[in-house]
């Protein structure tokens, strides 16, 4: 395995492939991530809020409020999976 200083050393089209792309930049203070870096980050940003706001024609939380906030937590979920596979890791800023 080579030595973390090496890559320093290394043009930055190959470091590209060495270190990892994340979606999303861990927050500075406190836990959790910030804006998205990347694409990918802004897709599943944009795909959460379009299907939370979909949720609310499916499950109208006038008439079944339990429905949506489950709807919602799980959507919030996969998001919160997706931002820990894909994301930077706490505690590295």
């Amino acid at each position: 395995m080579a030595h973390r200083g090496a890559l320093r050393c290394l043009p930055s089209v190959h470091r590209a492939f060495v270190m990892p792309r994340y979606w999303f930049r861990a927050k500075r203070i406190g836990w959790g991530w910030g804006l998205p870096l990347v694409w990918e980050g802004w897709l599943v940003l944009l795909l959460f809020v379009a299907l939370l706001a979909a949720g609310a024609f499916l499950f109208s939380p006038a008439h079944s409020l339990v429905s949506y906030l489950i709807y919602a937590l799980i959507l919030a979920t996969i998001v919160l999976v997706i931002c820990v596979l894909k994301g930077e890791p706490q505690g590295r800023r």
